[in-house]
């Protein structure tokens, strides 16, 4: 009988020992796969991480790719704004220098008009002058042929 019990108890102590070794293991099982999980947690993390950063540097990379094509077209548009402005005012110096032109000629139409004017005038007196002076000569002339003739004006038309 101790025989027995020696090896019941054997028996028993394999048991328990053999209990201790799967709960060991169970333990380390569970250990091991809560690391696994925990290194693949923290290399999904590591993956979103880089994926993130990798996404931020791509959205940097088309930000600053879209404000240099926003400062393109900005400069495009001042380019051709500053030069439509040129010449609009090219074109407005044009037109002023061609009205300056039309009012010099009209200054010199209107000065050559008053000149005229004042040689007409001028001309007007001389030829009222002239005619005065002929008029003059004329009833002269008329009163020499009477005193010549001795005849009246009357008296010379009945004679004729």
């Amino acid at each position: 009988m101790a025989y027995i019990f020696k090896y019941i108890i054997g028996l028993v102590i394999g048991l328990i020992i053999a209990v201790f070794a799967s709960l060991i293991a169970f333990k380390k099982g569970i250990e091991h796969r809560r690391k696994v999980a925990e290194e693949a947690i923290g290399s999904a993390e590591e993956e979103a991480k880089r994926i993130v950063k990798e996404a931020e540097r791509q959205a940097e990379g088309k930000k600053r790719e879209y404000l240099l094509l926003a400062k393109e077209e900005i400069h495009k548009s001042k380019v051709n704004l500053e030069k439509e402005v040129r010449e609009r005012r090219n074109e407005l110096t044009r037109s002023e220098k061609r009205l300056i032109q039309k009012e010099e000629a009209n200054d010199k139409k209107t000065e050559d008009l008053d000149v005229r004017s004042s040689e007409l005038d001028i001309r007007e007196e001389e030829i009222n002058e002239a005619k005065v002076n002929v008029e003059q000569i004329e009833q002269r002339q008329l009163q020499e042929l009477e005193r010549i003739s001795g005849l009246s004006i009357e008296e010379g038309k009945q004679f004729l």
